[in-house]
């Protein structure tokens, strides 16, 4: 679970004294194992930087870790050290901390509960804090008991995992696909844990998240499901949290979750564990240790995109896209080849394109320019614009200097797009134009469908892959009744 998970009751609790302390382990249920903690809580004094803070318990026998725990702290204040020595949690601040300032610690995947019993509790938490071996905050009530939970019986009876095109370093769309021994119901909460090898904030920012970047938990990343309903994600500290159910799903019954815009790492024996929580923030079903193994190596060929054009540049409007690009390696091209286009994250194909009309040629080192392949309709699937080989184009070798120009008509220009940070002034007309915004970067890939490969791609440092665009200017006139007056 994560911080927006936490039950709306311990928040109203909360105040800034040493003696209450808002924590939570996630989860805290017999049997499992890698436990997170989180806690928040501020103290009445300021700390010099230098001070340590020591967040101590009866939990030594709960704790998997000793030493530095480093990659496993997380807190919304600078410190320089965070280890783990007989059971107490000890920090040392990096920078000086006003009196009251909420702070906020998020300690994961350090504590076990597979050897307790329901019902068995510890010693709750007491938080001091002290500069140069002075005392200079002190809590000792250590009144919060923490008491472990019962264990869960219901588990995911099946589970699918995949990825599109799962690339090394590559960006990709995960599906997930489920079933549980008990029916899931509006208002649950579905957690996955990724694995460490992912990053720590799984996948590329929705627009949704512009708002929220300053949160150092977590933001929003781009997710569906044509089965739990209107969905939102959030993500953070490799956690992946799912709110905004609003399906029943019964038990046996297959849903599903889709997320966008994933950095592939190597999934060989990676690991997931799966939690649903009910509306209480209570667990219900659980799984650990679900698996992924299979990653394509990174393409040792690479696409070489020179230019990204498009007809008309007015943001929302109706525009034709124009790629045109080199394969810096020879490749014979067949109808067992396509090419996958990503647009960037501000393009909407689901609720703008249907088929889309597209064409392609190519031009020779010096020569003049060919028709390759005549108008078709491409696919597309999330932010992926699938250009199809047909049978009928026969095939052709292509070298290091041959340009591929691949034209796509109908696409609706995105609604939002980046300041242009450069300006006209500085910025390169060939690329994007004198233009106030700019898109995200395009990718292009040429997938291999008989042996489910990329064969070569572009790689986003070594191109400039945009698009300028410009805020839409529409001018409308309207007529008025004579002897009405328009103040």
């Amino acid at each position: 679970m994560m911080p927006s998970l936490l039950p709306v009751l311990l928040f109203s609790l909360f105040n800034i004294i040493e003696s209450v302390i808002l924590y939570e382990f996630i989860p805290n249920n017999v049997g499992i194992s890698k436990v997170d903690l989180y806690m928040k809580f501020g103290l009445t004094k300021a700390l010099p930087a230098g001070s340590m803070i020591v967040i101590a318990a009866d939990f030594a026998s709960y704790i998997l870790a000793n030493g530095n725990i480093q990659d496993n702290c997380w807190s919304n204040i600078d410190y320089v050290n965070c280890e783990i020595s007989s059971g107490i949690i000890q920090l040392y601040t990096s920078s000086s901390i006003p009196a009251y300032t909420t702070m906020t610690f998020y300690f994961d995947n350090i504590f076990d509960f597979t050897s307790q019993t329901p019902g068995d509790t510890a010693l709750g938490f007491s938080v001091t804090s002290s500069w140069n071996g002075v005392t200079i905050t002190e809590d000792a009530s250590n009144t919060n008991i923490v008491t472990i939970g019962a264990s869960v019986a219901d588990t995911f009876t099946v589970l699918g995992i995949s990825a599109d095109n799962p690339t090394i370093g590559d960006m990709t769309n995960f599906r997930f696909i489920f079933a549980t021994s008990a029916d899931v119901n509006p208002g649950d909460n579905i957690l996955i844990k990724f694995d460490r090898v992912f990053n720590p904030w799984i996948a590329e920012p929705a627009e949704l998240d512009i708002t929220d970047r300053n949160d150092q938990n977590f933001y929003h990343v781009d997710c569906s499901s044509d089965t739990l309903g209107s969905i939102q994600c959030t993500a953070g500290h490799w956690y992946l949290n799912v709110t905004g159910v609003t399906n029943t799903i019964n038990a046996g019954t297959l849903f599903y979750l889709s997320i966008k815009n994933v950095l592939t790492p190597d999934l060989s024996n990676i690991h997931f564990s799966l939690y649903i929580f009910n509306s209480a923030n209570q667990l219900k079903i659980y799984w650990n240790d679900a698996d992924m193994s299979t990653t394509n190596s990174l393409p040792a060929n690479a696409i070489d995109i020179k230019t990204v054009s498009l007809s008309d540049n007015y943001l929302w409007d109706t525009s034709d896209y124009f790629f045109e690009f080199y394969l810096d390696f020879s490749l014979t091209l067949t109808n067992d080849y396509s090419f996958y286009i990503l647009f960037p994250q501000q393009y909407d194909f689901n609720s703008n394109n249907t088929a889309i009309p597209c064409s392609a040629a190519y031009q020779e080192d010096g020569g003049s320019l060919t028709t390759w392949i005549t108008s078709q309709s491409c696919s597309y699937y999330n932010n992926y614009v699938i250009f199809r080989i047909p049978s009928n184009s026969g095939s052709y070798s292509f070298s290091a200097t041959t340009k591929i120009t691949i034209s796509l008509y109908g696409i609706v220009n995105p609604r939002w797009a980046q300041i242009n940070p450069w300006g006209s002034a500085w910025g390169d007309t060939n690329f994007y134009g004198d233009t106030y915004y700019i898109s995200d970067k395009f990718e292009i890939e040429v997938f291999q469908e008989s042996l489910s490969v990329i064969a070569g791609r572009s790689f986003g440092l070594m191109h400039s892959g945009y698009v300028g665009l410009s805020k839409a200017v529409k001018q409308f006139a309207f007529k008025y009744p004579q002897g009405c007056k328009i103040y």
